[in-house]
C-alpha cells in the first residue's frame, strides 16, 4: 500500500494549518489514479478529522542532540525521520511490513498526472535537483526499516553526525538526510526524482512543462504574489477571490531583514563580494 504522509504542526514557523493539508489531499485525489492512503501526521489531529483528512497525533522528537534554532536553522522537521523506522511506523500509523510511504510537503502545486512519480516503491528515494548539491526533503519515498543507517536512530544516538551534518548542510532533517546520503544518490545506490521527472521548484522557467511544482522559502504558493498561485488554487478547486490567502509571517527567529536565502541573499545584501562569499563557503563546508 503507498500511503502518502504530510505533517501540520506549530513549531518555527505556525503557518501551516488543516485548510493546506485538505488542498494537498484534493490536488493527490484529483492526480494520482493509483490506489493510496493520506495520513497527516499532526498536533491537531481533531481538528484535522474534522476537515475530512485521516490524522494521526504527532509523535514526539525527544533527541538531546538537535540544533539550536537560528537564522540558518530555524526549520524543525525532524519529526520526517520517524519514518525510516519500522517500529514506530508499525505503531502510529498501524502500516503493514513493506508498505510505501511518500512524504510530501504542503507547499506544492500538482496541475496532472503524476502516476509515474509513484508507480514503482523503492528502499529510499529522494528528490535531489541536478543545480544544487543536496538533497530535497520536500519529497521522500521510504520502505520503513529497509535502509541503513536509520536516520531516526542516527537523530537520537549519534552526536558526531549530527554535528557534522549540522555544520555542512542547510535544513534540519534535509541536512541529516544529505549527510547520510547523498553521495549514495550520487553513486546511483539510491533513486532520486529531479527535473527529468516533471518537477520544478521556485522558478517555474527552471522546467516550464511541470507537473509537479515545489515552492520552499518564506513565500508559499498560496500567497498571491507569486507566480504559481493561481494554478495553485485552479488545483485544489478554490476561488482566489474569496480563499485567496494573505502573506505568511516570517518565523521569529529570522530576521526580518533577510528576505532571501542563499546565494540570492548574499548578492541582495553584499553584492558580488558577498556572493563570492557564499560561494566560497559552499564549497569549504563540503570539503572533508
Amino acid at each position: 500500500m503507498r500511503t502518502f504522509v504530510t505533517t501540520c504542526w506549530s513549531g518555527a514557523r505556525p503557518i501551516y494549518q488543516p485548510w493546506h493539508i485538505v488542498n494537498v489531499d484534493r490536488m493527490l485525489r484529483k492526480h494520482v489514479t493509483l490506489p493510496f492512503r493520506h495520513v497527516c501526521v499532526t498536533d491537531v489531529p481533531e481538528a484535522m478529522e474534522a476537515a475530512g483528512i485521516e490524522a494521526v497525533p504527532l509523535w514526539p522528537v525527544e533527541s538531546a542532540y538537535l540544533p539550536p534554532q537560528t537564522n540558518r536553522h530555524y526549520l524543525n522537521n525532524w519529526v520526517r525521520l520517524g519514518l525510516f523506522d519500522a517500529d514506530l511506523m508499525h505503531q502510529t500509523l498501524k502500516i503493514a511490513q513493506h508498505d510505501y510511504l511518500v512524504s510530501i510537503d504542503a507547499d506544492i502545486v500538482i496541475r496532472r498526472n503524476v502516476d509515474h512519480l509513484f508507480r514503482e516503491t523503492h528502499a529510499f528515494k529522494i528528490l535531489s535537483f541536478k543545480n544544487r548539491c543536496h538533497l530535497q526533503g520536500g519529497l521522500i519515498g521510504i520502505t520503513p526499516g529497509a535502509i541503513s543507517p536509520n536516520p531516526w536512530r542516527v537523530l537520537h544516538d549519534d552526536p558526531v553526525t549530527m554535528d557534522r551534518a549540522r555544520s555542512r548542510w542547510g535544513g534540519s532533517d534535509q541536512a541529516l538526510l544529505s549527510e547520510l546520503f547523498y553521495e549514495r544518490t550520487v553513486t546511483g545506490e539510491f533513486p532520486v526524482w529531479n527535473e527529468d521527472d516533471g518537477i520544478a521548484i521556485n522558478a517555474q522557467f527552471d522546467h516550464v512543462d511541470w507537473s509537479l511544482f515545489f515552492r520552499t522559502g518564506h513565500k508559499k504558493c498560496w500567497d498571491m504574489r507569486m507566480p504559481e498561485a493561481h494554478e495553485y488554487y485552479a488545483q485544489c478547486d478554490r476561488d482566489p477571490m474569496t480563499d485567496g490567502r494573505a502573506p505568511d509571517p516570517l518565523p521569529p527567529v529570522v530576521d526580518p531583514r533577510l528576505r532571501y536565502h542563499g546565494a540570492r541573499g548574499a548578492l541582495a545584501y553584499g553584492g558580488i563580494a558577498g556572493l563570492r562569499a557564499f560561494r566560497k563557503l559552499q564549497i569549504d563546508k563540503r570539503k572533508p
